[in-house]
């Protein structure tokens, strides 16, 4: 099946729609955030405009300023207390943000990222989103522009989402993701029904490099379920379900993608246990059994999380305790101890001693970006998010995350404290430790501690 004609038959689909009426007023910010543990576009934006409500243009900025300190502490470290082992970092992040409200709920809202790297004394700025909102009679609503997208049901795991440019990050971050670009389009029917469609235009060079993205939505009584197709030039169509209810007081959510095996990139012609850089030897001697862009010999790869959650009132504060937990299944992930087998610490590592030789350089260069893709290298993943509003007093929130790779036994553990001001002045401390054996995805950098002390203001 042609994945063009897939996706484009999604969308025309949902074109024939564009003249149905919406039976109830439609939250687009509900609807179109992000729904990351990082702050999204539509915290910014004045609640107190509801919908219909501006009959007149209104602009408004805000923003906020981080200074960030950060502390990190080698492996070694622990086995000699040398100081030489501590990696000390500092920057300052900035984000500025423009809010344009117009009659009939039309909008435009910018989000610019400026940061400071004292290390490096290099300034950069970078566009997270830039978008306009549209509506044709408050029935069919676009976005166009760059955006971060709400796709998908899961809280940290995603794998219906072939969409949003930047993964979510376990640690509580500092700053925004970075949006795509491209057009989306609802159509929604009351909060029964909703109809999506997405034309993903990032790095377009030619009609061919465009995506598109397709999704519908039915409410059954406390059960949400969607359906999704994504689909693109040379590339086989990728089909997604969601969907989420409650069950005694629990949130229970789901997603899962089918794939086929001709989308998903492996190298052929590693032999077990054999070192990488014994192995890229090989490459550079022309060994014609390999094939560093070999394909999945799989008809379809499943993607699949579950998700449970809840909110407790403990000593009369409402939703006091939030706690997350998600299972994380990916067919496309490596199995086994990967890292530790092919000794990838030591070819990491040797980036820097083989600069002199380009073609090794090239090569490991392009297998950092390959083996490092955190939280889905491996096949199975359990997160853990807790979350304790108004902790010892009113202004403090105590977040303890964790994340845990099952086939490489690491794991990640996070505890942060933030302590907010009635004036949105804020003081945080996270902590960040890496656990398992030296050659896991999580410890393969020499990590061991990270501290990270921030200030910041919001305004």
């Amino acid at each position: 099946m042609n994945c063009c004609r897939v996706v484009t038959g999604a969308l025309a689909l949902i074109g024939m729609v564009v003249c149905g009426y919406a039976e109830e007023t439609i939250d687009e910010d509900a609807l179109f955030s992000d729904t990351s543990m990082m702050v999204d576009s539509s915290t910014v934006i004045d609640k107190s405009m509801s919908e219909g409500a501006v009959e007149k243009t209104s602009v408004s900025f805000s923003g906020s300023i981080n200074s960030v300190a950060d502390v990190g502490f080698s492996r070694d470290f622990f086995d000699d207390v040398n100081r030489k082992e501590i990696t000390p970092s500092a920057y300052v992040l900035s984000e500025l943000m423009l809010d344009v409200r117009l009659p009939k709920d039309n909008k435009a809202f910018g989000n610019l990222e400026l940061t400071f790297d004292a290390d490096s004394a290099v300034f950069n700025t970078y566009l997270q989103e830039l978008f306009i909102d549209v509506n044709i009679k408050r029935q069919v609503y676009f976005r166009t522009g760059k955006q971060v997208l709400q796709w998908g049901r899961c809280y940290f795991w995603n794998p219906t989402d072939l969409i949003n440019i930047e993964k979510k990050t376990i640690e509580p971050a500092i700053g925004t993701r970075e949006g795509a670009y491209g057009v989306k389009m609802h159509v929604p029917f009351g909060t029964k029904y909703n109809l999506y469609g997405f034309v993903d235009m990032k790095k377009m060079t030619s009609v061919d490099s465009m995506a598109g993205s397709a999704k519908g939505e039915i409410l059954l009584g406390s059960t949400e379920i969607g359906a999704a197709v994504w689909g693109k030039h040379n590339r086989e169509p990728v089909f997604g379900i969601d969907f989420s209810t409650t069950v005694f007081d629990w949130d229970i959510t789901g997603e899962m993608s089918l794939e086929s095996g001709k989308n998903i990139t492996i190298i052929k012609g590693l032999e077990k246990n054999e070192p990488m850089l014994d192995f890229l030897a090989r490459v550079k001697s022309g060994d014609s059994t390999i094939d560093m862009n070999a394909t999945v010999d799989k008809k379809v790869v499943p993607k699949i999380c579950v998700g449970i959650s809840r909110s407790f009132d403990v000593l009369d504060v409402k939703d006091r305790v939030m706690i997350i937990s998600e299972f994380f299944v990916n067919k496309a992930g490596i199995r086994g101890d990967f890292y530790d087998e092919h000794d990838l610490k030591e070819t990491f590592d040797s980036l820097g001693v083989n600069s002199s030789d380009s073609v090794m350089a090239a090569q490991l260069t392009k297998l950092q970006g390959r083996f490092s893709n955190p939280n889905e290298f491996s096949q199975y993943y359990l997160s853990f998010f807790a979350t304790v509003n108004k902790f010892i007093v009113p202004e403090m929130v105590l977040q303890v995350n964790t994340i845990v790779n099952f086939e490489q036994h690491a794991a990640l553990l996070i505890g942060a404290l933030e302590y907010t001001t009635l004036h949105n002045l804020s003081i945080g401390l996270t902590l960040t430790s890496a656990l398992g054996s030296d050659e896991t995805e999580y410890t393969v950098s020499g990590s061991a501690l990270t501290a990270r002390l921030n200030l910041g203001v919001v305004f």
